[in-house]
């Protein structure tokens, strides 16, 4: 057994992996300590872009791993979806952690394009941000560092457009659940900037669709693109079994390892943090070659190195080496040929099909959807016992949601604020992940509160105001409180901390930071629809400073 080849072992590792994975995300996780992942210690308003409105101005966040002493990348996001939820994974954070990677969450965006267009202010915007927040932070590498740029869906394009104006300081390029560079399907990226005689080549690049959303198109669009740019290097990984507004453990591993092999083939040992990190250029022909996905169908050719490889080396994809590659084939082959399974709702004894709209009360703290998550035909017309024998879970994708159970969610708005283009729309997803015999399957939860309740009696809050406080300060009583007397809730607009109940609890800070630290809560009463009616109230900010002395 000594003599059996390399990939036998790794495709084995992998599967392995891959169920230890589907173990690992059945554990039920600390609601305190997603609570922590979701902290961004500093933010600065993006002044050289308008934002939405002058109450939303374009605002970046920044998270700094706390045991960082210099930082060695730097993950950018916009708010689309999706990109909430993988920056602020625990297993996602904890890989960040390990690497000396920052988080950079931009809301909404960039620029009003969306695509990452420097005529429309995206590069401006994106400088604005770094610098203001190297100097904020007190981690001045920031402004150099190089970027691994991530957006997801109708924001999809900017990493190809961030990585054509930006190559020297461009680590990796993820397009999740997007487009190919420079797509003429447009099913993402809504135009494309000119890039002159600009490219890509020698970044790493990864287009991740899943199989409910798959299209031809879209592959041909990016072998097309590689035809026009030989020297480019993207890969594609089919998250087989999944849809547009999902995302599993097994997913974030991949996304995890291919940043750490672009660490690992592209950065220099050693870094001074005082300029511009040289990136090394990879090429092609020193990778490997796979095909794509097929569903239910066996791959035209092997995998195998760029030199090696069998088939139309034009429409296949590259990937960093035999790993990377057997890792992708891996997920195809365990995802091929299963049953299909589907999830809805029931509300009321009726079962909804996917678009129809769900029903729930709100007394402006919880919000009671009295639904559950059901096994259906493919008609959704009918309960089915054709399923995995996994259970339904339900996750937040975006917006201000707190899941309590399966049919209670708390309303929870959060750093975007009260009048943000999504501060009332809700997006979870419920799904079973796939066993022998059934394929993963999928369902969207999605549902829009008003922004203000206007009818009833008007309300006010009263919020105290907060004294600055020395390092080491666990935590805070919070005494805001409204006139009729409803349950005030609070969320942190910036700084590290974070709400529990009435109390504010500090977070650590990392090593090189520079005091005084700024801390936004603002305390918020969203009102009553049902008797007696209550209005919004308006929303009271207190601001502080986390000081090394009093």
């Amino acid at each position: 057994m000594k003599h059996l080849p390399l990939g036998f072992w790794a495709c084995l590792l992998l599967s392995v992996s891959t169920w230890v994975g589907h173990a690992r995300e059945k554990q039920t996780i600390d609601p305190v300590e997603l609570m922590k992942n979701r902290v961004y210690q500093w933010e600065t308003d993006i002044d050289s872009v308008p934002g939405e409105n002058e109450d939303n101005p374009r605002r970046a966040f920044l998270w700094i791993p706390p045991g960082c002493n210099q930082l060695k990348g730097l993950i950018v996001c916009g708010h689309n979806l999706i990109e909430e939820g993988i920056l602020e994974d625990p297993l996602f954070r904890e890989a960040m952690a390990r690497l000396d990677f920052a988080e950079l969450w931009v809301t909404p965006d960039m620029d009003p394009a969306g695509v990452f267009d420097v005529t429309a202010g995206a590069q401006a915007s994106f400088n604005e941000a770094v610098d203001e927040l190297a100097e904020l932070s007190g981690y001045a590498e920031l402004r150099y560092l190089p970027v691994v740029y991530l957006s997801h869906s109708s924001q999809a394009s900017q990493p190809w457009n961030f990585g054509a104006w930006n190559p020297e300081r461009t680590l990796a390029m993820i397009s999740f659940h997007g487009d190919s560079p420079r797509s003429t399907y447009l099913c993402c990226n809504r135009y494309n900037p000119d890039w002159g005689d600009r490219n890509i080549d020698g970044i790493p690049g990864l287009i991740c669709i899943g199989e409910l959303e798959w299209n031809e198109f879209r592959i041909e669009d990016s072998f097309r693109f590689m035809r026009q740019y030989p020297g480019s290097t993207i890969s594609l990984l089919c998250n087989a079994g999944r849809g547009h507004s999902d995302f599993s453990q097994d997913d974030l591993r991949y996304l995890i390892r291919f940043i750490q092999k672009a660490v690992e083939y592209r950065m220099p040992g050693e870094w001074d943090g005082e300029s511009i990190m040289p990136l090394k250029k990879l090429k092609r022909e020193e990778g490997w070659l796979a095909d794509r996905w097929h569903k239910n169908a066996l791959p035209t050719a092997r995998t195998d190195t760029y030199w090696g490889y069998p088939g139309d080396r034009d429409s296949a994809y590259w990937y960093f080496d035999e790993e990377m590659a057997r890792w992708t084939e891996s997920i195809y082959t365990r995802e091929r040929n299963k049953k299909k399974q589907y999830l809805t709702l029931m509300q009321d004894g009726h079962i909804l099909k996917p678009n129809e709209p769900l029903q729930f009360t709100t007394d402006g703290y919880t919000m009671e959807v009295q639904a559950k998550v059901v096994f259906t035909d493919s008609t959704y017309t009918r309960l089915s016992d054709a399923h995995t024998i996994e259970p339904v879970r339900i996750k937040r994708i975006a917006g201000p949601v707190s899941i309590i159970n399966d049919s209670t969610f708390r309303f929870s708005h959060y750093r975007p604020g009260t009048q943000h283009k999504r501060a009332t729309g809700v997006e979870l997803f419920a799904f079973a992940e796939s066993d022998m015999f059934y394929g993963h399957a999928v369902r969207t939860i999605s549902w829009r509160m008003p922004m203000t309740l206007n009818e009833g009696k008007t309300q006010e809050i009263k919020f105290p105001e907060i004294p600055d406080v020395k390092v080491g300060t666990s935590s805070i009583q919070l005494q805001a409180v409204s006139n009729r007397k409803l349950p005030v809730q609070y969320y942190v607009r910036s700084g590290p901390a974070y709400i529990e109940g009435n109390r504010l609890f500090l977070t650590e800070l990392p090593p090189k930071t520079k005091y005084p630290v700024k801390v936004t809560v603002v305390a918020w009463q969203y009102g009553s629809m049902t008797e007696p009616k209550i209005q919004t109230a308006r929303p009271v900010e207190q601001v502080f400073y986390i000081q090394i002395k009093q």
